[in-house]
């Protein structure tokens, strides 16, 4: 009977996840929590991560620091290996634009399509509808979802 018990207690054990202790006086941390949990339930809900929007912040950001090194050593590769009349100074300064347009677009970018959200995700994976006469309604379950949330407190 003991080992019964024991058995039961070590699978709950298991199953329950762990837990973080977070200081509540600690606004980022808060808020860091409950982003967490909340992804935790949407993506338990089969609604599969969509990265398009952070790989595509990712890409943006590898060009714009690319250029760093590209305005330090493109102006001699150029000078020694093509017959290109370019100066050194335009090189320079193309690369500066370069980096910031790209800068520039990463922030639009961000406060356009990301603005505050937490998740983005893709469309549910359900069975498709048997009824040519099924109609699907304006919020469907099964389109996916840009979660957002904002967090502010009053310290009046």
């Amino acid at each position: 009977m003991t080992s019964g018990s024991g058995e039961k207690q070590e699978t709950v054990e298991e199953n329950q996840k762990e837990l973080r202790k977070i200081n509540k006086g600690d606004l980022a941390a808060v808020k860091h929590a409950l982003d967490e949990i909340l992804v935790d339930v949407v993506t338990d809900a089969d609604y599969p991560e969509d990265f398009t929007a952070s790989n595509v912040r990712i890409l943006l950001s590898l060009v714009v620091c690319l250029m760093a090194p590209a305005s330090h050593f493109l102006p001699a590769y150029v000078e020694e290996h093509t017959s290109f009349d370019l100066s050194k100074k335009a090189i320079i300064l193309l690369c500066l634009a370069v980096y910031a347009v790209g800068s520039i677009i990463l922030t639009a970018f961000a406060y356009m399509y990301e603005k505050d959200a937490i998740l983005f995700t893709k469309q549910k994976k359900v069975r498709r509808r048997t009824s040519p006469c099924a109609s699907r309604h304006f919020f469907s379950p099964t389109d996916g979802q840009r979660i957002r949330f904002s967090f502010s407190v009053s310290l009046l």
